[in-house]
């Protein structure tokens, strides 16, 4: 039920910060077969993935349980990435670094972000009302991405004080 109500769940008065699936538990419940590839728990994954971010908090997959293969668990940071989890919990201390890297922005990803505002800065300045970066236009859901990465990029530099 906890999937099923995911949404009221993560919208709960604006006392929820984030929602974790634990894969383990919702296998044991419906009674699954978890498989390497994980088909079984995509709907899952996908509705508490799309609760947490109507309601704008973070979303937490599940730990890899396998601490030996290291490929299994790299795809499933990239399949988590790309379904729009925030984060991953780990299991084994070893895994932190590349669940760090995997859920971190990238030097590109930051690099483009900046390029994107600074476009839309220049625009702004020009009175423009489309802004470009080089041949492709910018709209507004790659203006909202490149806020989300700086914003994440000034977390990673600590307690968001300016540094001097």
């Amino acid at each position: 039920r906890g999937v099923e109500n995911a949404y009221e769940i993560a919208g709960f008065g604006g006392r929820v910060a984030a929602l974790f699936f634990g894969a383990s538990d919702f296998s044991a419940d419906m009674r699954i077969r978890r498989t390497e590839e994980g088909i079984e728990l995509l709907y899952a994954r996908s509705r508490l993935v799309n609760a947490c971010l109507s309601h704008g908090i973070d979303c937490y997959d599940t730990p890899y349980s396998d601490v030996e293969n290291t490929q299994g668990l790299i795809r499933e940071l990239e399949n988590g990435r790309a379904m729009g989890f925030t984060g991953k919990a780990a299991i084994n201390p070893r895994q932190v670094p590349l669940i760090n890297q995997y859920y971190s922005p990238s030097q590109a990803e930051i690099d483009e972000a900046h390029a994107i505002l600074e476009a839309l800065d220049r625009a702004e300045k020009q009175g423009r009302g489309v802004v470009t970066l080089g041949s492709r236009m910018i709209d507004a859901p790659d203006i909202l991405k490149a806020r989300q990465v700086l914003a994440y990029e000034q977390a990673m530099k600590g307690d968001g004080e300016d540094e001097e």
